[in-house]
């Protein structure tokens, strides 16, 4: 059964593969590969893109078979116009990617469940359910029932989309979509960095292999860091080591104690190097196993650098094919990166400014008489390296980039309209990382860095020095920028970021040897230094950097290690021939003294590979070294043992049509146990994990988390009224929802709820509408939204943003305004005392007699509009009830009396 599941994924991938060879051919045909590595996500991001547009209209089967058709369709219009992939390396390639994912599986076989804690993955295989469902896109929130999914779905809808043409259940689906990400990343790290490195004319296979590890399995320099406070004494590794173990969630002693000894350390605690912020490597994402956006587009980040570099060296006479890469491919990549993480997209389009910037082609050239410029403007378009030419190019490079970045958000349209989490825009220099911290993440390729422009500096004859102007600037800056690394005005990132910025631009300039590692190498650091300039104003609130660390960091270690693994390799091969003593003038005698630079160049990028190597080997060297007797990718592996009971519940809910809404018990504490019916199944929940809090707020949330609590603890006619409103065709009773409510509703004896399965751990009601109590009343979601109304009563808004109704009372002598606090509902679904007040009992309000006149004020208290005091007034006197705006009220009127039930 899970072999066939297995097999039925990598024959769809290979598919995929296979016919986008063509394709590449025709983007990439100067490569050695002939851009056989960008194969299959450039497949993916054709299925996913045509997903979303035409699953805007209407999703399923016949569309994950069209969009899978369309790459098909494509490549075999390529491949009948003589657009001939290169069978070697594609078969290489192709061994490549197998490997790499292999490896994944093998990491994923370790823990395959789909769990609930440290992670999202509920959320994301929600996330799944909810798009496999969805009769169209967006999907509805199965968290947050009758509304569209706010959270970037592109992923989920690729995905599902790749296991219904395969017939691959999600629960195989999820691990074996990880291990082909991981797959895709680590062969377009190698495929890319191997075509630059034979541009230089060196080994591409070693250059692909350095860049490869470095991108896919390297980590930080904090790990070998942290192991070498294990050689101090205690004491010694306690008073210095709060700059490397401080950001670590556990107590500080325990901390340092635990991650420098080799056989206590966690890779969980890689990510915590620096206070407020998450940084995490590819790898480190791939083992927490969570379908986010920003683990799986890392290689597709990648794709978006493949088609800057078919930029990059497309030559100027070109025009039409240049223009095709910018108005038509870059923006294809940018968009599916909108949809999936969006996040992600403004680096795709920054991509394309570099390549613009940096490739030898002018930008104006694209303009339809550009070419013409370069006989009428003096030295010429190309060739104009003053300060001025470089403004011209900068400009233009701006301009271009803007247009793709138009195109881009236009491709990304359908999530970005409406599927936006609530957010307060975009805030300015967030708190800023140290010294220690800047270097703890990413000193080894900043090293290599250093190095590499050191030496491309001193060789650039175009770069001399010589003259006093240049000399004096050059210092002039570096004695700005060191200046920042220390005092009150110290800003780290931008001192050591800034001078890598600027050398490297001037390299990539001016120096005709360097190439587009440079690019890359520009690409890494600038988002390095972006973080510590502006961050996402989401949630959560009281972490400035937490959310845009976590989703940028990933995307600046990608780029900054494949530029790193260019480097490197040009560095050993220079050290090589350096220690060997080439290169030296000729005739001139080749001293011990003259090998010392190429040895040093060869250490350093010994110690950076080493460096890199800890983690790997730490976090995934004992899942490789010892592999599970029994090994498996169900996402469900364990949950049939420690939960059968629900599982059975879930397999039977999961059965029914369409996409009924299900009421289950909020979870207000993420990362626990809870939501599973809605999780498991991608049904809707009235209100699911707390993330709602974050995607539209915490008074929506705690709204309907309120909501939900009512019904399955109050009156049968507001828990009837409530059920209506949210149309709740399901209600699910299991352990989540006895452990919230010490007294749960007889749903058993209401009118209109019928008991449809049981088991000994779980029950399900099936409720019909129009037999169960209540009455239809109009919700509002938001405060002040719209009229409230229940049949002819109606609440109006006055000047002071209050709700009031005011109603006559004709028939009796008195009348009572208040809840009726004992119930209609029999004994409790859990079988508490009737009568017993439930720990969450609200405080009463303030109820008071006034001139015949009885205002009920609508106080502090999550449940404070339950249980007032009766109010008595006069026959023919007026009741004037007057509630916050917003909060929807339940009236009954029997024999001249009313009872006004506040539902908060």
């Amino acid at each position: 059964m899970e072999s066939l599941q297995i097999f039925r994924w990598i024959l769809v991938c290979l598919g995929l593969y296979l016919a986008a060879l063509p394709i590449c051919a025709l983007v990439w045909p100067t490569l050695p590969d002939r851009g056989a590595a960008f194969a299959l996500p450039l497949s993916i991001v054709t299925v996913g893109v045509t997903a979303v547009w035409v699953g805007q209209l209407r999703y399923g089967p016949a569309v994950a078979i069209l969009a899978t058709g369309v790459p098909v369709l494509a490549g075999a219009i390529a491949f009948a116009r003589g657009h001939r992939p290169s069978p070697r390396r594609a078969a290489e390639i192709g061994g490549v990617f197998a490997l790499a994912m292999g490896f994944a599986l093998v990491l994923r076989t370790g823990s395959p469940t789909i769990t609930p804690q440290g992670g999202e993955q509920f959320l994301h295989f929600g996330v799944l359910n909810a798009v496999d469902r969805a009769p169209s896109l967006p999907p509805e929130d199965m968290w947050f029932a009758g509304e569209s999914l706010r959270y970037y779905y592109g992923g989920h809808v690729t995905t599902v989309t790749i296991a219904t043409v395969g017939g691959v259940e999600l629960r195989y689906a999820y691990n074996l979509a990880l291990a082909t990400y991981f797959g895709i990343l680590a062969t377009a790290a190698y495929g890319l960095a191997g075509a630059i490195a034979d541009r230089h004319g060196l080994p591409r296979r070693i250059a692909g292999t350095m860049s490869a590890f470095l991108v896919a399995l390297g980590g930080t320099v904090t790990t070998p860091v942290r192991l070498a406070f294990g050689l101090l004494p205690d004491g010694v590794a306690l008073r210095y080591g709060r700059p490397v173990f401080g950001a670590i969630r556990d107590p500080y002693e325990e901390a340092v104690l635990e991650q420098s000894n080799p056989w206590t350390w966690s890779w969980w605690d890689a990510r915590y190097v620096v206070s407020g912020t998450l940084q995490e490597t590819p790898l480190y994402s791939f083992i927490k196993g969570d379908h986010h956006g920003h683990t799986i587009t890392t290689g597709f980040l990648l794709l978006a650098a493949a088609l800057a570099y078919a930029y990059y060296l497309t030559p100027e006479e070109d025009r039409r094919r240049r223009l095709l890469l910018l108005g038509c491919g870059i923006p294809i990549v940018g968009g599916w990166l909108g949809v999936t993480n969006t996040w992600a997209l403004p680096t795709a389009v920054g991509l394309a400014w570099l390549g613009l910037l940096t490739a030898p082609a002018h930008p104006i050239t694209l303009l339809p008489l550009g070419g013409r410029l370069r006989s009428v403007l003096p030295n010429g378009i190309g060739e104009d390296r003053t300060p001025r030419g470089e403004a011209s190019r900068l400009l233009w490079a701006t301009v271009v980039a803007a247009i793709v970045g138009a195109l881009s958000l236009a491709a990304a349209t359908p999530f970005l309209l409406g599927g936006t989490p609530t957010n307060d825009g975009i805030g300015l220099f967030p708190p800023r990382t140290g010294l220690i911290g800047l270097l703890l993440l990413y000193g080894g390729p900043f090293l290599l860095f250093a190095a590499y422009l050191g030496w491309r500096w001193r060789a650039a004859p175009t770069l001399d020095l010589g003259s006093r102007p240049r000399t004096i600037a050059v210092l002039a800056v570096g004695t700005g920028l060191a200046g920042l690394l220390v005092g009150p005005l110290a800003f780290p990132a931008l001192a050591v970021c800034g001078g890598l910025l600027l050398v490297g631009y001037a390299v990539v300039r001016f120096d005709d040897g360097a190439g587009f590692e440079t690019t890359l190498l520009l690409a890494g650091v600038g988002l390095v230094l972006s973080m510590e300039v502006v961050h996402a104003r989401v949630w959560p609130p009281e972490f400035d950097r937490w959310n845009t660390t976590l989703k940028v960091a990933i995307q600046a270690w990608t780029l900054t290690a494949i530029a790193a693994g260019i480097v490197a390799t040009r560095l050993l091969v220079w050290g090589r021939d350096r220690a060997q003593g080439a290169g030296i003038d000729a005739g001139k005698h080749v001293s011990a003294r003259d090998r010392i630079p190429g040895f040093a160049a060869i250490f350093v990028v010994g110690c950076v590979l080493l460096a890199s190597a800890a983690f790997p080997v730490l976090a995934a060297g004992p899942e490789i070294a010892d592999p599970p007797s029994d090994p498996t990718i169900d996402g469900f592996d364990g949950h049939e043992r420690w939960y059968p009971d629900q599982l059975a519940a879930i397999g039977w809910l999961d059965e029914r049509d369409g996409t009924p809404t299900v009421l289950e018990a909020p979870t207000r504490r993420s990362y626990t146990w809870g939501s599973v019916a809605s999780t498991f199944t991608g049904l809707p929940t009235v209100v699911g994990w707390d993330h709602q809090r974050g995607y539209r707020g915490g008074e929506a949330f705690e709204r309907r988390a309120a909501h939900a609590d009512r019904m399955y603890t109050d009156d049968p006619v507001v828990v009837g009224t409530l059920l209506s409103h949210y149309d709740v065709q399901y209600i699910w009773v299991g352990r989540a929802e006895r452990e919230a409510y010490d007294r749960i509703v007889a749903f058993d004896s209401m009118a209109g709820i019928d008991r449809v399965f049981e088991n000994d751990g779980v029950r399900i009601y099936r409720v019909n509408p129009a037999e169960t109590p209540g009455y239809d009343i109009d919700l509002a979601e938001e405060p002040g939204e719209r009229t409230l109304s229940i049949d002819d009563w109606e609440f109006q808004e006055d000047e002071a943003g209050h709700l009031v109704m005011e109603l006559t009372i004709v028939n009796e002598a008195d009348a009572s305004v208040g809840t009726n606090e004992t119930g209609e509902n029999g004994t409790s679904e859990n079988e508490a005392d009737e009568n017993g007040a439930s720990d969450g009992e609200a405080e009463r309000t303030d109820s008071r007699t006034r001139s015949g006149l009885a205002t009920v004020e609508a106080t502090a208290g999550e449940e404070r509009a339950r249980a007032h005091e009766p109010v008595r007034v006069e026959p023919g006197s007026t009741v004037r009830v007057r509630l916050d705006t917003g909060l929807p009220i339940d009236l009954v009127h029997e024999n001249g009396s009313v009872r006004i039930d506040l539902i908060q």
